[in-house]
């Protein structure tokens, strides 16, 4: 059995079970049939268990740096140019629902602790989706330690996990650095739906996160999110490939919160008073009104050939920007575009 070394600053121990060769590749045959990521059981030891009486299971611990891409993944809306790197956090795009890291913010955060090396780590939230195991020290005990058999998702703390990993493959930093505990807060078995809603609940109010991809989490809550999602994947709309939840590439032409508030202003107090038509009422009248959203925007695209000359600048969908298309800075009616995209028509 291989045992981290230990440290006055890491009270937590990690143990890797069946390290002998045979076991190893065993395990690994086994897990790979199961659809496993660890090829053995990880242990993570003088874990506390807390009983919520809202109905959560959670437990108190620590993980090291060299630890992080052992035990944990982000779940992402889509993954980012360095996913698969050894720098990188392990991002699987399933249920994801966040974006992906900041790799500069991330690098900040590594160079922060190297240079303040008794600077406190604030907890991470994890959610182990019911793949750990707690083990107690004896009987009912709240002490004890847990078994990973699958990587834990990373609810809150991305960034700070990713800048701790980065400093565990620095070759300069202090070894002791590479060894501090990380405080973890690890939800027993959250469901994904949960998860994003305390992902949601988390960082509404803080600037790290888009606006536009929390509107996206919560697209299907309202009319508004779902109409936004039909002008961006539907095969009619006109928009289709030209919508981006995040953050725009060169063939994106708006990201999908401001979509969304382009429909709520077309939908507005003053459409639903002049029509007496709402599309919040029922499934049938809010498949109404995405119909007619979908078409209004076709004969804005044939009855305003001028302004619609425009979209032959963009690149094709997916490709990047050339001197043959030029994208949005070279729209001649950049000021026609803007008040529709934003502010409805």
């Amino acid at each position: 059995m291989h045992t981290e070394p230990a440290s006055t600053l890491a009270p937590l121990k990690c143990n890797v079970v069946g390290s002998r060769p045979y076991l190893a590749t065993r395990a690994l045959i086994e897990m790979g049939r199961r659809g496993k990521v660890l090829a053995m059981t990880v242990e993570l030891e003088n874990v506390i268990k807390i009983d919520d009486p809202a109905g959560f299971t959670y437990y108190l611990g620590t993980l090291t740096p060299k630890k992080i891409k052992e035990l944990t993944f982000v779940p992402v809306v889509a993954k980012s140019a360095t996913a698969g790197m050894t720098t990188a956090l392990n991002e699987r795009e399933e249920h994801g629902y966040q974006r992906a890291g900041d790799p500069k913010r991330m690098e900040k955060i590594r160079e922060f602790v190297k240079e303040n090396p008794a600077c406190i780590i604030p907890p991470v939230l994890l959610s182990a989706r019911g793949t750990w195991k707690f083990h107690p020290v004896s009987g009912k005990s709240h002490l004890g330690k847990l078994e990973a058999e699958e990587l834990a998702a990373i609810v809150d703390g991305q960034h700070r996990l990713g800048g701790l990993w980065l400093l565990a493959i620095d070759a300069d930093a202090d070894d002791s650095l590479k060894r501090r505990p990380i405080p973890f807060m690890l939800i027993d078995d959250m469901a994904v739906e949960t998860e994003q809603e305390n992902f949601i609940n988390i960082n509404d109010t803080q600037q790290g996160v888009k606006k536009s991809l929390l509107k996206y989490l919560q697209r299907d809550e309202r009319f508004i999110g779902q109409a936004a999602h039909a002008l961006m994947e539907d095969e009619e709309s006109v928009f289709c490939g030209r919508i981006e939840i995040q953050k725009k590439d060169d063939a994106a032409l708006v990201l999908f919160g401001a979509i969304v508030d382009c429909v709520a202003l077309t939908f507005g107090k003053d459409f639903e008073s002049v029509t007496k038509f709402h599309p919040e009422d029922s499934n049938e009248t809010k498949s109404k009104a995405i119909s007619f959203l979908l078409q209004y925007w076709k004969l804005v695209s044939t009855c305003m050939p001028a302004f619609w000359a425009d979209m032959a600048k963009m690149p094709p969908v997916g490709g990047p920007k050339s001197k043959e298309y030029p994208g949005t800075r070279a729209f001649e009616c950049k000021r026609c575009s803007d008040r529709i995209f934003i502010g409805g028509s």
